[in-house]
Parts: structure tokens; C-alpha cells; sequence
């Protein structure tokens, strides 16, 4: 899950950077009117921004795909997972479950947070600016 943010990170930086790239460029071939300039840094741009999203879509992709049952690290799950195909009231309660679990991250992380600011705020006391 971690490798799969920091790609995603990655590629928004080289986005970002595409973009602070080529903007200036563009403008001075635009400001000295060089055509051909213009066209080739336009390709080059719209060509560089494709595979980036082209990539993400891959990344998005295969991260969808991840059978059922795996670990993020591609490891089957054994305990607690059943080989059998859920039906019916079996498969929405094994739905809930995991939409109840998958709540309880995002509130773990705000209280770790919390906890670690309290933290800073005891250690350091009053030469914080705020």
C-alpha cells in the first residue's frame, strides 16, 4: 500500500514538473514567434504527459486487479479466509465487514496524529510559534 502512494506521488511530481517545465518554454517560443519551436515542445509535452498517464492508469489497473484473498505484498491470506465463494447473505456480510474495517483506518490516523502533535506540543512546550 505504501509503494503504491509513493508511485502515485511520483508521478504527480513529474506532472507538476512537466508542467513548470514546459510552460516557460513555451512562452519564449510563443514571445519570439518560432513555430516550430512551438509545435516541437507541444509534442514533446502532450507526449510526456501521456505516458505519465499512462502509467497511472496501469498503476490504477493493477491495483484493482489484485485477486481476493492476496496481501499487498501479492501473498495469499490464509487465516481467517475461506476458499469457498460467499452467496448471498454470507457475501453482504463479508461486504460490511470489510466496508467496517476499512472505516477504521482513517480514524486510527487521525488519533495517531493527535497523539503525535500532543506530543510535540508537550516536548517543546512554549517556543512553538503557535
Amino acid at each position: 500500500m505504501l509503494g503504491i502512494t509513493i508511485r502515485r506521488l511520483s508521478i504527480w511530481w513529474r506532472l507538476k514538473k512537466l508542467d513548470r517545465t514546459y510552460q516557460p518554454l513555451l512562452e519564449k517560443a510563443i514571445a519570439f514567434g518560432n513555430r516550430e519551436a512551438v509545435l516541437k515542445l507541444e509534442e514533446q509535452y502532450w507526449y510526456q504527459t501521456a505516458c505519465l498517464l499512462e502509467e497511472r492508469r496501469e498503476l490504477r489497473q493493477a491495483h484493482v486487479k489484485k485477486p481476493r484473498g492476496t496481501s499487498s505484498n501479492g501473498h495469499p491470506l490464509r487465516h481467517g479466509q475461506s476458499s469457498h465463494p460467499r452467496f448471498g447473505a454470507e457475501r453482504d456480510l463479508a461486504h460490511q465487514h470489510a466496508i467496517q474495517q476499512t472505516g477504521k483506518a482513517p480514524l486510527l490516523i487521525f488519533l495517531a496524529c493527535i497523539l503525535a502533535m500532543g506530543a510535540i506540543w508537550y516536548l517543546w512546550g512554549e517556543r512553538l510559534p503557535w
